[in-house]
């Protein structure tokens, strides 16, 4: 044939053979050969405008093209907090190195924006030349899956923190964990711990560290030296709680120790132990009771509201111990209670200041030359302002009733303390207001607290 075409999906070419050429070649001639190969789309006019009239021979010439697809974007997701940690120790300004601040793994606050998903963007397709669609690759989405604690919101298109704890991949999927677990101790490896869920400590807490959660602590080993504060649960030491006064347990709820030296316990609620306080100062706004006939309180202040229940004050070494079963809402009612009397105070004598302004006011409106609309007016104003020092004080009085009855309630609460062994020398026992120091041993004493006075009844 005179006129070759060549084609492939995406392209076609037309070569003339001038040698079996017998007439002379039309532009018509070219598309009809192109159409013969079924070629409709991509064809280029002017191209075969060139063949014809440069009579190009004997050589293929492109003459139809393609249209590429445009590819679309893959899903993603913008990640507005790094799952990455970075446990390099901290260069401080003076150059020194923090090498107890060091961030071990990732947390994240409940209702916290994750990530933000970007979804495929799709792409266009293209032609063939002839005429025949070409697609885009196929999109894949976000790669990521949504574990545990973590909601996808679809109209936003955002990952959510449905829960405060860890955020961690695992496998191509986010989670986040409400429980911390650290499989060894608290140490330069770990650095300080802050966590917004639950803790688990597998080991110990070295010297000089800390620990804070707002769940609640469970230490299987010893706290030495260190601090551990639970913001709103319980916190339970299985070993002891060392420190020489360096040492500092607190709980919005209990604490629950095997045994404490040298250490500051603060309970909200209750503190629990098993051997021994010695030389501690425990305060617990409930109840301190050992959970071991043999265990003791010697040295220090053991300080509750409720109750004090243990088998030994003491030792034989007549260490100095106070016991306090104090009021702790008794003596925050007293101070309500002088305030509110001292603001009674000043706002009966800013009455008496008043009414007099008033009574000097009234009698200027009899004077004939008196400015009576300014003297009005200010007689006006001092009415008002006896009228609200006058509710002021009313308030005030029906607070402190109300103050008086709560101290009543207080008052009328059953306190004990309870040993059920020996209370040896050098015991001071406080009870409100009074007190009682031991100057010899005494052993199975119950002690209830009525209105202040101390009952004491043998076991």
């Amino acid at each position: 044939e005179a006129i070759q075409v060549e084609t492939t999906p995406l392209l076609a070419t037309i070569k003339i053979n001038q040698e079996k050429l017998k007439t002379k070649v039309t532009e018509e001639h070219l598309l009809n050969a192109l159409k013969q190969h079924r070629v409709q789309y991509g064809i280029q006019h002017n191209q075969l405008k060139n063949i014809v009239y440069q009579n190009i021979y004997d050589r293929p010439v492109p003459v139809a093209f393609h249209k590429p697809a445009q590819e679309g974007t893959q899903g993603w997701v913008d990640e507005k907090v790094k799952i990455t940690t970075n446990s390099k120790p901290v260069e401080l300004i003076d150059g020194s190195i923090d090498y107890k601040n060091i961030n071990t793994f990732v947390t994240v606050q409940e209702g916290a924006i994750i990530g933000e998903v970007h979804p495929p963007q799709p792409g266009r397709n293209g032609v063939n030349i002839f005429g025949r669609p070409i697609f885009p690759q196929t999109l894949e989405d976000w790669k990521c899956k949504v574990g545990e604690n973590i909601a996808f919101n679809e109209n936003e298109q955002l990952l959510i923190a449905e829960k405060s704890g860890i955020l961690y991949k695992s496998k191509e999927t986010i989670h986040i964990d409400t429980k911390l677990v650290i499989k060894g101790s608290v140490d330069y490896s770990t650095g300080h711990i802050k966590f917004n869920g639950d803790i688990l400590i597998c080991g110990d807490v070295m010297p000089g560290f800390e620990v804070e959660a707002q769940g609640d602590i469970h230490i299987e080993g010893n706290v030495e030296s260190g601090l551990v504060t639970s913001t709103h649960g319980n916190i339970k030491i299985e070993g002891g709680v060392l420190g020489k006064h360096t040492s500092y347990i607190k709980a919005h709820k209990n604490i629950d120790v095997g045994y404490a030296q040298g250490a500051e316990l603060y309970a909200e609620k209750n503190i629990f132990f098993n051997l021994y306080l010695l030389n501690c100062t425990s305060i617990a706004k409930d109840t301190i009771k050992s959970q071991r006939n043999n265990a003791f309180i010697a040295g220090g202040l053991a300080k509750a509201q409720s109750s004090i229940w243990v088998s030994q004050i003491g030792n034989k070494s007549e260490t100095k111990t106070q016991i306090d079963i104090c009021f702790f809402d008794h003596e925050e009612i007293n101070k309500c209670l002088n305030n509110h009397h001292d603001f009674l105070t000043k706002l009966n004598a800013s009455l008496i200041e008043v009414s007099k302004n008033i009574t000097i006011i009234k009698k200027n409106l009899s004077y004939a030359n008196c400015n009576k609309a300014e003297t009005k007016k200010k007689l006006l104003s001092l009415i008002e302002s006896y009228q609200s020092i006058t509710t002021q004080r009313d308030n005030t009085i029906r607070e402190i009733d109300s103050l008086n009855t709560e101290l009543k309630i207080e008052n009328d609460k059953h306190r004990s303390l309870t040993i059920l062994k020996n209370i040896y020398p050098h015991t001071n026992i406080f009870y409100g207001e009074g007190q009682t120091t031991f100057k010899e041993k005494s052993t199975g004493i119950h002690y209830d607290i009525v209105e202040g006075v101390l009952e004491e009844n043998k076991i």
